[in-house]
């Protein structure tokens, strides 16, 4: 009889055992520490030991080139990790444009944009272009570089030389590819001169366009303030006039195309930077942070006066209002383009 008594405290204490141990399993389940909670949350390792590419669609030593290369070693510093820029010049950027929309959305691959010449690729209806600004997701904005008008020093005694010659023949300009603001600028240009002769000559960089100049295959170049501050060091190149609103501080003695009396021609070049779509939102508020801080480094914008481009930074959200204000714009002048 004890012996059956004891067996029974035995098991009634072995199966209290096991209920308590289940009712604490069921409230840790239901109520996890905070430790927990802690440790639960998302937490991207980016770059981690992976290098970042940055398409340039444009030529090794023009302004868009250089402006990258620029910044690169700030957003080294900022990301921790090597930043290679690659060349893919054609197709006024779409050869790198297509590339990154065909990217792993990793956020390893990031392109720089141009405006106005990105909108070419799906604006002009002979592209047969799907891609356009839904396709992307904008970091920030970097550059705002003004147009100017340059020719080869002595050719031309001053723009109103280079207007009157246009009226009597033919006069060549180059530009970095149709579409583009280089192109845009010269096709503002004939329509505010119509008795002009002004044939916009399509090439593939400043470079190419630089030397096309010297070597008198070409009358002028619709270049950028960034395109040639460096090069006029040299004493080759003249400024003919600034596709502004105003003068540029960097330029003081040249005047506007407007000042001149040959029409209201504006020529800015936005540059920023772009994703392709899909990327990880925390691993885009890494990049755009990283961004900000390389492209507001007051060494970095002193660096980049120096060379003729001024810095403009807004972020991505800022970003894509001013390329979906600037694409309403620019449809109003798919005609004057050829696009339609």
């Amino acid at each position: 009889m004890k012996k059956h008594i004891s067996f029974m405290i035995i098991l009634l204490i072995f199966v209290s055992s096991i209920a308590g141990c289940g009712s604490t399993d069921q409230v840790n389940n239901e109520q996890p520490s905070n430790s927990e909670n802690q440790g639960s949350v998302k937490k991207v390792d980016y770059p981690g030991t992976n290098q970042v590419n940055i398409l340039v669609g444009y030529g090794a030593g023009g302004s868009s080139d250089i402006g990258v290369r620029m910044l690169q070693p700030y957003l080294e510093k900022e990301l921790d990790t090597t930043v290679n820029v690659i060349n893919k010049p054609g197709a006024n950027g779409w050869i790198a444009w297509t590339d990154l929309s065909k990217a792993k959305p990793d956020g390893l691959t990031i392109a720089l944009v141009n405006i106005p010449g990105f909108y070419s690729g799906y604006l002009d209806k002979q592209q047969n272009r799907s891609e356009n600004l839904e396709s992307f997701d904008f970091i920030a904005n970097h550059v705002t570089d003004w147009g100017v008008l340059v020719a080869k020093k002595g050719q031309f005694e001053n723009m109103e030389d280079f207007m009157k010659n246009a009226k009597s023949s033919e006069v060549t300009i180059g530009d970095v590819g149709m579409g583009g603001n280089k192109h845009i600028q010269i096709e503002e240009l004939k329509n505010a001169n119509p008795d002009a002769k002004l044939t916009p000559i399509h090439m593939k960089g400043f470079a190419e366009n630089y030397a096309g100049l010297l070597g008198g295959h070409i009358d002028a170049v619709s270049a950028t303030m960034g395109d040639i501050i460096s090069q006029m060091s040299e004493g080759e190149l003249e400024v003919l006039c600034v596709f502004a609103p105003e003068r540029s501080e960097m330029l003081p003695d040249v005047q506007t195309c407007e000042e001149l009396g040959f029409g209201q021609v504006y020529g800015p070049s936005s540059r920023g930077y772009m994703l392709p779509k899909g990327v990880d939102q925390e691993v885009v508020s890494i990049i755009e942070e990283a961004f900000k801080k390389a492209i507001n480094d007051p060494e970095q914008i002193s660096k980049m006066r120096e060379l003729g481009l001024a810095v403009d930074y807004f972020d991505g959200e800022e970003y894509d209002a001013f390329l979906k204000e600037n694409e309403t714009k620019l449809r109003s002048m798919t005609k004057l383009l050829g696009w339609e």
